[in-house]
């Protein structure tokens, strides 16, 4: 385990020693930490760093403040219990420049996760290729910085943009890649919980709709690719304005009609799950669209509030677009049972 960890694929997380690292005063001094491990390697400039978290201040007041979150930064970080030596600490600061000392135990997800997938990718198929673009979806536990936003400081927010943009396109290649692997090695259950994971971060992927659809195909659940072949009419039309185009109707009439190349029979119908179950008890809430994955910490938090006595109001709060709705939905579908329906 790395002395310093830094998570930001998802909610932003850090550890010392494998503990949580408490005592930031700002969301900036942690966007400042987060930003120095990210572009770690490199000296900052300290008019930059003021200039990139504290843009409406006047420069000296920039600095200043900046001065102060360093400060705070080495209490926080256990520098200021260190031997005088630069190279123990972690924050490595001059008059002019700051950076995260080279020498330091430092884990960076977003590193890590580049690592495993751009040299995996260049390299798809040679031995253990797979299982190290595995390892990397799995890093990817939802989109960078999730939830965390700085309105003003608009240099940080586009910096956040691009590399948010960056990893998105990284984990969608790299699903892509092992639905394609997987599919060829006949391996068409693992393949199809890759799909659905590309299908989550992109729903309006025709290609990933159709690998969708031919995989449940290919495993037995004709009426499921079917019915995805309805979602994914509907997501085109309301997200795109667009019809399926012809290889897609074309797969979905070859379903249809069971002439799909290598599609098993039907699968026998298995029991519905307590959740499914839920949801058609509950009929006024939607059925989701599509699995809900890398959500497990928050379900069992919520789940534990929802068997709480004592609480009777439940909310969840936080910037649109983080999938407090998607959320909500699956907390609904799992515990709906244990409720008597209201209407």
């Amino acid at each position: 385990m790395a002395e310093l960890s830094v998570v930001t694929l998802g909610p932003l997380r850090m550890t010392l020693q494998g503990e949580p690292l408490r005592g930031f005063r700002t969301d900036k001094e942690r966007a400042l930490l987060a930003y120095l491990a990210i572009e770690a390697g490199r000296s900052h400039r300290r008019e930059a760093l003021a200039g990139l978290l504290w843009p409406n201040v006047p420069e000296a007041n920039a600095r200043h403040t900046l001065s102060q979150a360093l400060t705070d930064l080495r209490h926080v970080l256990g520098d200021r219990n260190r031997s005088a030596s630069p190279a123990s600490a972690f924050l490595e600061t001059t008059g002019h420049t700051v950076e995260l000392g080279a020498d330091r135990d430092v884990w960076v997800d977003v590193h890590a996760f580049g690592a495993l997938t751009v040299s995996e990718a260049a390299s798809a198929g040679g031995n253990g290729a797979h299982e190290r673009l595995q390892q990397a979806v799995t890093l990817y536990q939802g989109s960078f910085l999730e939830g965390f936003s700085l309105p003003d400081a608009p240099a940080f927010e586009e910096w956040q943009l691009l590399w948010r943009e960056r990893l998105r396109r990284q984990v969608l290649e790299t699903l892509a890649l092992l639905v394609a692997h997987y599919t060829r090695a006949g391996a068409y259950e693992d393949a199809l919980r890759f799909a659905w994971r590309r299908i989550e971060h992109e729903p309006w992927s025709e290609d990933a709709q159709c690998d969708v659809i031919r995989l449940l195909a290919l495993v037995g659940q004709q009426g499921a690719a079917l019915r995805q072949g309805e979602i994914c009419s509907r997501i085109l039309s309301e997200e795109l304005g667009v019809e399926p185009g012809a290889s897609t109707r074309a797969l979905i009439r070859a379903v249809r009609a069971g002439t799909l190349p290598g599609a098993a029979p039907d699968a026998p119908k298995a029991p519905r799950p307590l959740a499914a179950q839920g949801v058609q008890q509950m009929r006024n809430v939607p059925a989701p669209l599509m699995p809900l994955i890398g959500r497990d910490v928050e379900l069992q938090e919520l789940g534990a509030s929802l068997s709480d006595p004592t609480a009777r109001l439940l909310t969840l709060v936080g910037p649109g677009g983080i999938g407090k709705t998607r959320l909500a939905l699956e907390l609904t579908a799992i515990h709906a049972a244990r409720f008597r329906p209201c209407c």
